[in-house]
Order: structure tokens, then sequence, then C-alpha cells
């Protein structure tokens, strides 16, 4: 399960080449691991989950600059245009249309990441 493996990508910054440290395994036999748990390479289990995490943080109400420390992002700037470019919106638009829709998604993360 993915969830499992949060903590790891975080201390990690969600980046492939540290993982390995992080786990105490071979680059190798990690990507390996991934690809027979997950069905896809780790950097895409990485990228997807990454995502998830700044998506629930910003419905949470965390602030960029915690999210780029927490997810290992250089900048707010360089999360910004990351999460542009993955979602089609700038995150202040993607909470600002959770909150408008009354997202359930909205509703989930604020509770599972309550302030």
């Amino acid at each position: 399960m993915i969830k499992d493996w949060i903590p790891f990508m975080k201390r990690a910054h969600f980046r492939a080449n540290e993982m390995p440290e992080v786990v105490g395994a071979s680059g190798r036999n990690l990507r390996r691991a991934f690809k027979r748990e997950f069905g896809k390479p780790l950097q895409k289990v990485l990228d997807e989950s990454r995502g998830t995490e700044a998506k629930e943080m910003l419905l949470a109400g965390y602030d960029e600059k915690t999210i780029c420390e927490t997810l290992g992002f250089r900048s707010a700037a360089h999360f910004s245009d990351w999460f542009k470019g993955r979602y089609g919106a700038c995150p202040r638009d993607f909470v600002l249309q959770a909150r408008e829709g009354g997202s359930a998604q909205y509703e989930r993360a604020a509770q599972a990441h309550a302030l």
C-alpha cells in the first residue's frame, strides 16, 4: 500500500535517488519492488504520491512554504509551476475551486490534516 511508503518518501523528499538510503535497500532492488508492488516505476509512484500529498496539504490549509519544505520543492515558485503543470491550476486556484465546489475531497483532506 502506497500510504505505508509515504513517511519514507517524505524523508527522501520524493526523490528516487534518495530512497535507497532512506529505506536501506539498493536502488535496483527498490525499483524492482515498486514495479512489482505497484505496477509502475519508482519515480512515477513518487510523483503521484507527492501530488496527492500536495493537494491534501493545500486543502487542509497548509501554506506553500510548509508544503515546499515537507515535499522537497526548492521554492514556492517551483512548487506552483510544478502543481500547475500537473493539475492545470495554480495551488491557490485549486483550493478556491475545491472550496467553492464544496468538494468531498476538500472535506476529507481538511479532516485528515486538521491543523
